[in-house]
């Protein structure tokens, strides 16, 4: 029964690559193809590295980050040439603007709906006169459409505004400045170790299913998503600095203070990364090719790393630049608990004191990380899988 049904997998894989009058271009001899995932593996590398030079503050290694970047944004537009997805590309990037410009314009108008208290740090001590003086050093006497106008010139000379109420008459870009660095540093930190920690532990999970990996990392998984992150960040905090000695406060200065907030925020990607590296390994191994290839004497390792490993690894890919640009955004608790002055509760703290001018700058950049996020992430996918074409073949419905 066995040697019949590996006799028929056999004669549907001659036939199906029977019927192609030619090799196809990467098996054939002489023919130079671009090594995507060399790029997709680079970019990983970049992430720990980064994150270590930043944090020495070295305005060397920072431009030493820049030209890492630079490097790996030429080997990505060459690949996108490569594989004609220019197109495409040109496609999703007017695409993008379009979208980011409605959710300019639509918080833009709504915004100026809102009580004109939130342009003001003393509206009660304000009378009549002195509040139309104010209103109209803003511009906000003039129509809806030249206000939104005046604010597009200003957005493309790199001016956001000031601020009303967080910081009054501070420039808003000056505020992010201060802030972001902060919560780009930990935020990397903690993508690199959550990268380091959860593609390793997926991987031996699926490999070793039902084995001590598996049940090990299934049982991390479980308790991170069951417990509420509150509380095991709450537990970490009040043992892990009683453990090793350490303030409670986070200091910029003091890299020991770093640990427990970067160990802290890359819990969940590790869960996160191991569990749905585990589910897509073993759909592969599954498969009728895996299957064919152990057949044919393939060793396991081989199998389990060449191709099973790469081929699952394909739609995680998409989520990467994603979570990379998000680290500008921090994180509200984690800040919050550490007193970390970074990113992560601005929003929320500009929105309720009513500071117009910054939520608007906020939610626009916001916005624009999500959209610029997606688009890498799907064109991330075409470079390392070349098998994931946008372009219409010949003959191709």
């Amino acid at each position: 029964m066995r040697l019949s049904i590996l006799a028929s997998q056999l004669a549907a894989f001659s036939g199906r690559h029977g019927q192609n009058k030619r090799p196809p271009e990467e098996s054939r001899p002489g023919s130079k193809q671009p090594k995507p995932l060399g790029i997709g593996v680079s970019a990983l590398l970049v992430l720990p590295v980064a994150a270590a030079i930043l944090l020495s503050g070295s305005t060397a290694g920072v431009k030493l980050i820049l030209l890492m970047l630079l490097g790996l944004l030429v080997g990505f537009v060459y690949i996108v040439i490569e594989r004609r997805l220019v197109k495409y590309t040109l496609k999703r990037l007017l695409g993008s603007a379009l979208t980011l410009f409605i959710i300019v314009a639509v918080v833009f108008i709504l915004l100026r709906q809102m009580p004109i208290e939130g342009y003001f740090d003393n509206f009660d001590k304000l009378n009549e006169t002195q509040v139309n003086v104010k209103l109209k050093q803003l511009g906000l006497t003039q129509p809806i459409y030249k206000q939104f106008w005046d604010f597009l010139v200003k957005l493309f000379h790199g001016d956001l505004g000031s601020s009303t109420r967080y910081s009054a008459g501070t420039p808003i870009t000056s505020i992010i400045a201060k802030k972001a660095p902060i919560s780009i540093y930990i935020g990397l930190m903690s993508m690199a170790l959550s990268l380091v920690l959860g593609i390793p532990l997926g991987a031996a999970m699926a490999r070793s299913k039902s084995g001590f990996w598996d049940r090990f990392g299934t049982v991390f998984i479980v308790l991170i998503n069951a417990v509420p992150a509150a509380v095991y960040y709450i537990f970490i905090q009040m043992y892990g600095t009683s453990w090793m000695g350490i303030s409670m406060l986070f200091d910029r200065n003091n890299w020991v203070t770093w640990i427990l907030p970067v160990f802290s925020m890359s819990l969940g990607s590790i869960a996160s990364y191991a569990m749905w590296l585990r589910r897509y390994m073993l759909d592969e191994i599954n498969k009728d090719y895996i299957r064919l290839a152990r057949a044919k004497g393939v060793p396991s390792r081989r199998l389990m790393f060449r191709h099973v490993f790469r081929n699952a690894f394909v739609p995680m890919i998409q989520y990467i630049p994603a979570s990379l640009l998000y680290t500008v955004c921090g994180s509200i608790y984690i800040e919050s608990l550490y007193s970390i002055p970074g990113m992560g509760g601005l929003l929320v703290d500009v929105i309720g004191r009513q500071d117009n001018p910054m939520v608007q700058a906020l939610v626009m950049i916001y916005s624009c990380i999500g959209i610029v996020g997606l688009l890498l992430g799907d064109l991330l996918m075409a470079v390392i899988d070349p098998r994931i074409s946008f372009v219409k073949k010949e003959g191709v419905r």
